[in-house]
């Protein structure tokens, strides 16, 4: 079996394009992701805390509680994953709910 000339080289362009554009592409990933971890911000306030009466105050002054709420119930949304899928970190989504104090 003989490969033409030819042919080698086009191996050897799509090889070393392709190289080149994951490697590109893995950069600005890794960017992105270092840009995006650094805009989040997590916060705990316990009820026991002096700051909670003032952030639920704040909270309902900003309309994510109602009026007459005086908690909020935080659900914590996962996404279903199939067993055969890789494994990835994934951002937890938070949902906001108003309950009864």
């Amino acid at each position: 079996m003989h490969i033409s000339p030819e042919m080698i080289s086009l191996f050897w362009t799509l090889g070393l394009g392709g190289m080149i554009t994951s490697t590109i592409y893995f950069v600005y990933g890794l960017a992105y992701e270092y840009v995006f971890r650094a805009m989040i911000t997590s916060v705990t306030v316990e009820n026991l805390d002096p700051v909670y009466k003032w952030v639920l105050q704040f909270l309902t002054e900003k309309g994510y509680l109602a009026d007459k709420m005086s908690d909020a119930v935080v659900k914590v949304v996962k996404k279903k994953k199939n067993w055969w899928e890789p494994k990835q970190k994934e951002k937890k989504t938070v949902e906001y709910y108003p309950a009864p104090g």
